[in-house]
């Protein structure tokens, strides 16, 4: 299902049901007068609407394994270290990466949506 943005209050409906996310697939926003700058909120509401923290979880999954690769080329006394914690790194890095991913994304749809709630009620 798509959902149109379009006034106010389908702005409120979509920040406040929490049901939605579950039903949509796709945010189209309309009467901002440009097609160009219609297409660049939708690309921004859509990417941060749907988020869900995988690619910020990747990335800290990614920098831990760095960090656990450079430790151990550079200190003998790291190889010591039982294998089973660098496990236990790599799955604390990619839940703090998600979550960072999903607050992240919570603050710039809160953000975005904020900037075409403040478009659509100065255009009335």
């Amino acid at each position: 299902m798509v959902f149109s943005v379009f006034d106010t209050q389908s702005l409120e409906q979509l920040r406040t049901d929490r049901t939605l996310r579950h039903r949509i697939r796709r945010i189209v926003v309309g009467g901002v007068g440009d097609r160009e700058v219609a297409r660049d909120w939708e690309t921004r509401l859509n990417r941060s609407y749907f988020a869900c923290g995988c690619t910020t979880g990747a990335g800290f999954v990614l920098a831990t394994m760095l960090a656990l690769g450079a430790a151990v080329a550079l200190s003998p006394r790291a190889r010591d270290v039982a294998w089973w914690w660098a496990l236990v790194a790599l799955a604390g890095a990619a839940l703090a990466g998600k979550g960072t991913g999903i607050v992240w994304a919570s603050l710039e749809t809160r953000r975005v949506l904020a900037l075409l709630h403040a478009h659509f009620g100065s255009s009335k």
